[in-house]
């Protein structure tokens, strides 16, 4: 799991690249939106998610007026016991050691010791850490919702046993979450939409807990 921590690393630089000036970008244009205060006054909901939240339903309030009453939104959940069983966590093994010696050295030693049980064990627990999180995007739960939040803190000190993202770091992961199609199966292997909820929770809680 360390390896696989130090993969997500590798993929960090391109994810990044622009990242600031465009969330800034729209940031700033959504602050100029008329609906701006009301759809901020939603828990976590902020410049950033509710940005993305217009983007995603529009702005025409009649736009379902015509649906109203007729369709009633399901998420199915599949659950999974081990959704990494089989996965090969070395192949990112070159790619991480040439980026970040340092950190590869470090992440080798700590998971030296671990044996086949233990990597299995950390996959479950990550398999369902996304069960979790797709159960609380089903009942729309809002990524700022305090029990959303504690999911996703378990989640990053799990993290920090390998590497301490900072809080830009953290959220261009979320975002990578969502650009790589590789990482996005996953969660859509779990639930529709997934990435994208795991992401605005990640941002939310950069955003408040984490430093630069």
């Amino acid at each position: 799991m360390g390896r696989q921590a130090l993969a997500l690393l590798a993929m960090l630089d391109a994810a990044c690249a622009g990242a600031d000036e465009l969330q800034q970008a729209a940031a700033e244009e959504f602050r100029k939106h008329p609906d701006y205060a009301i759809i901020t006054s939603f828990p976590g909901l902020a410049d950033l998610t509710g940005a993305r939240m217009l983007a995603e339903i529009g702005d025409d309030r009649t736009r379902f007026a015509e649906l109203e009453g007729k369709m009633e939104m399901t998420v199915k959940i599949n659950r999974p016991e081990n959704l990494f069983e089989g996965f090969d966590h070395t192949q990112y093994d070159d790619e991480a050691r040439e980026r970040w010696p340092e950190e590869f050295e470090q992440s080798r030693r700590n998971t030296a010791t671990m044996t086949a049980e233990d990597v299995e064990r950390m996959q479950r627990e990550l398999t369902a850490a996304m069960i979790r999180m797709a159960e609380f995007m089903a009942a729309g739960t809002p990524v700022g919702d305090a029990a959303v939040q504690a999911e996703i803190h378990t989640q990053y000190q799990g993290m920090c046993r390998f590497w301490t993202p900072n809080r830009d770091a953290y959220k261009c992961l979320g975002q990578m979450y969502v650009d790589d199609e590789r990482f996005k199966a996953n969660y859509e292997k779990i639930a529709e939409g997934l990435a994208e909820y795991q992401r605005d929770v990640m941002v939310v809680y950069a955003d408040e807990r984490l430093g630069e």
